[in-house]
């Protein structure tokens, strides 16, 4: 039998989840930056790039 309100650990493996997700594209933009500064990819080839790693999820964030 389930819990009255038990999708709570849903709640936080989604949220867990979500924070992995943002911790990946943070790394990518990092590895992106690195990239344009040693001129292995043009500044172009990197803010294209870049701008796919925004989090597509951003309206998660708080709403004050």
């Amino acid at each position: 039998m389930r819990k009255p309100g038990g999708n709570g650990g849903l709640v936080a493996a989604f949220i867990a989840k979500l924070n992995d997700c943002e911790a990946e594209a943070n790394e990518d933009r990092t590895w992106l930056d690195f990239a344009i500064k040693c001129g292995y990819i043009n500044a172009e080839a990197g803010l294209e790039l870049y701008a796919r790693t925004q989090p597509s999820f951003i309206w998660f964030g708080k709403h004050d």
